[in-house]
């Protein structure tokens, strides 16, 4: 079976208490969801070791549930996504945990959006609710600095980061 979505996870060495201070990043892609199911305890420990996960709206955002406390999840969500659901999707359940730490990009620049193969074969499937949900994104740098800079100040405090 192909892989459900690809992910990002950013390994963070921290220095001192690991509260507030990061002395090192090691970024680290990895497939999840790969071989049918077999990758699954790889998968689980990538999560478990990663502080930050940068993903894509989609399946590889429940990586998240494996994370250790404090560290932070965040998605990428592409152009034409409805915030009204999908600022909530995986928000509220990282919430409820109060251990995972949510932040959310979405896509506005129409040249960080681009239509996925599915779309572009223009596909029945495809349509207006579905398009935004299976378009490709480009994530610009300075957008995902600023939010692992917000990250570093909070560090894995749950009360700096509410």
């Amino acid at each position: 079976a192909a892989p459900h979505a690809a992910a990002a996870a950013a390994a963070v060495g921290a220095s001192g208490d690991g509260a507030t201070a990061w002395s090192s990043a090691v970024c680290l892609a990895r497939v999840f969801g790969g071989a049918g199911g077999a990758e699954l305890p790889g998968d689980m420990g990538a999560a478990a070791a990663a502080d930050v996960l940068v993903c894509v709206h989609g399946a590889a955002c429940l990586n998240a549930y494996f994370m250790a406390n404090g560290s932070s999840l965040v998605e990428v969500r592409p152009r034409g996504m409805s915030p009204s659901w999908a600022n909530q999707y995986f928000l509220r359940p990282l919430q409820m945990e109060r251990a995972v730490h949510w932040y959310g990009i979405d896509t506005h620049n129409n040249s960080n959006s681009e239509p996925s193969t599915l779309e572009a074969s223009r596909s029945d499937i495809v349509h207006k609710q579905v398009m935004p949900r299976e378009r490709n994104v480009r994530l610009p740098w300075s957008a995902l600095r600023h939010h692992l800079e917000l990250i570093a100040a909070v560090g894995r405090d749950g009360g700096a980061y509410r």
